[in-house]
């Protein structure tokens, strides 16, 4: 007895390397904790090439005579401010991209948290404190989240010979500009492992497991009005900005006085659309769940159950093809023309440059978010099919078709999706006008391609499917699993 006694592990430590060690045996326990290292390193890959591309455009912005040598030449200002334009537009991604990037490492780190209720509350029943089973959840996670920074690192590296077959501002990409020094890697990793402590804690705190071993979950609050207001002030203050922010020049330092605060009233309305949206969701949801057809009204009270996850998972998607739909329609600024005698066509080829990269920065965006988008789905559908097992097997027993659970969960996913790619047609709408303008201003037809539209819906919904596919087999295993409650 004394022998068994002192081979069990002492102390926190040694038990969590324990636990993490059955988990990994468990075949539930181990596709959650594969599918919350993918997510980790999808996260740390895209954060680092995030990054990494901003360096790029800022290190170019710094050096214009070798980024546009031919303008620099004749116009050193205008260079700065082609480079400038370009840092503007790189920032602006990253803000597109921040939101379902977090979104993603918080989504992995509170499946981690949220799917060990059950085992959470049998260490309580065998004695250790409320604090104590924190602190072994938020250490278990921590090595799963290092585990996959590590392989985003990996991943980051071996993917970065490849962005030399890409090109800006007429330049191709060197491997030295997309690699980040250690220094910057090792803070984006520090800043996943943040995001997925802080998430973690957090999705602790709706899990409450007392000393007899219950665990009793938090339910969201529902959501209030007071977000269109906030919707209503926010467009009314953009408006001012635009009436009010006119460049007074040509200088540098003019326009960047004018771009700032338009830039800034952007992000503030974005800011504003992840709040409101989610409220006009709550309140559709509900309305459409008095439809017809049982799988419908499920799939439509676990919309309504959580709006702001919904969103969360799809606000980038949303965003990205707003602009999409605005790129498809025509170009951002008007080309210099080939045909003007003022301007050598080598600096014409120079500047000419803004909207086609333009595009191309756009298609790349819409590639990550979708990207992050199909893992979403699949680390929260995961993730619902066992937390939901016993009432999927209590529904089958009962004789409800085994397809009702999938057909349930398809709507559950795809309709948020249509609801963010119907911003694509309301981007390329509002665009019309500028179109228009730059054709008059011109006095030739601006460029337009439907590529960006065409590659937010087809991956948009591409890539969801195939993640509602991939958790098929996930579903239909867990639903005819027949075990007793205490097995």
């Amino acid at each position: 007895m004394s022998t068994a006694i002192s081979a069990r592990p002492s102390g926190l430590g040694r038990l969590t390397k324990t636990l993490f060690l059955a988990r990994m045996r468990s075949g539930s326990q181990r596709w959650l904790a594969a599918c919350t290292i993918v997510g980790f390193t999808i996260t740390t890959w895209l954060a680092l090439t995030v990054v990494a591309g901003v360096v790029m455009f800022i290190e170019r912005y710094r050096h214009p005579a070798e980024t546009y040598p031919v303008v620099f030449s004749l116009e050193p200002d205008m260079a700065k401010i082609m480079g400038a334009l370009y840092v503007l537009f790189a920032l602006f991604a990253c803000a597109l991209m921040v939101v379902p990037i977090a979104s993603l490492a918080s989504t992995s780190a509170r499946l981690g948290a949220n799917s060990t209720e059950r085992r959470l509350a049998i260490l309580r029943l065998i004695g250790l404190s409320s604090r104590d089973v924190e602190r072994m959840t938020l250490m278990e996670n921590a090595i799963i989240t290092v585990i996959g920074i590590v392989l985003g690192v990996i991943a980051y590296a071996a993917s970065v010979p490849l962005w030399q077959f890409a090109s800006f501002q007429n330049q191709r990409l060197t491997s030295g500009e997309m690699l980040l020094p250690a220094v910057y890697i090792g803070l984006v990793g520090l800043a996943v492992l943040a995001i997925a402590t802080i998430s973690s804690w957090f999705g602790l705190q709706r899990v409450r497991i007392t000393p007899l071993g219950v665990a009793r979950r938090s339910l969201p609050k529902p959501l209030k009005a007071w977000r269109l207001i906030a919707f209503v002030l926010a467009i009314a203050a953009y408006s001012v900005v635009l009436v009010v922010a006119k460049p007074s020049g040509t200088s540098q330092t003019e326009i960047f006085l004018y771009a700032v605060p338009v830039f800034v009233a952007m992000i503030i309305v974005i800011a504003v659309i992840n709040l409101v949206v989610p409220w006009l969701l709550q309140i559709a949801v509900r309305i459409l769940a008095h439809l017809p057809g049982a799988a419908w009204m499920r799939a439509m009270r676990r919309i309504a159950y959580d709006p702001r996850a919904v969103w969360r998972r799809i606000s980038g998607l949303a965003m990205a093809a707003f602009i999409g739909g605005m790129t498809s329609a025509g170009d951002f600024a008007a080309n210099s023309g080939a045909g003007s005698e003022q301007i050598p066509p080598a600096a014409l080829k120079e500047l000419n440059a803004l909207n086609p990269d333009i595009r191309f920065g756009v298609i790349i965006v819409i590639v990550i978010v979708c990207i992050v988008l199909g893992l979403q789905v699949i680390i929260q559908s995961s993730s619902d099919v066992l937390e939901q097992a016993e009432t999927s097997q209590a529904l089958v027993r009962m004789g409800a078709p085994r397809r009702f659970l999938s057909v349930s969960a398809w709507l559950e996913n795809l309709l948020p999706v249509v609801v963010a790619l119907a911003t694509a047609p309301i981007g390329w709408l509002l665009a019309q006008p500028q179109a228009a303008a730059l054709e008059r201003f011109t006095g030739r037809e601006v460029s337009a391609t439907p590529a960006p539209l065409i590659t937010v819906i087809v991956l948009g919904i591409g890539l969801t499917v195939c993640a509602l596919i991939v958790v098929g087999p996930l579903r239909r295993q867990v639903s005819t699993r027949y075990q007793r409650g205490n097995d």
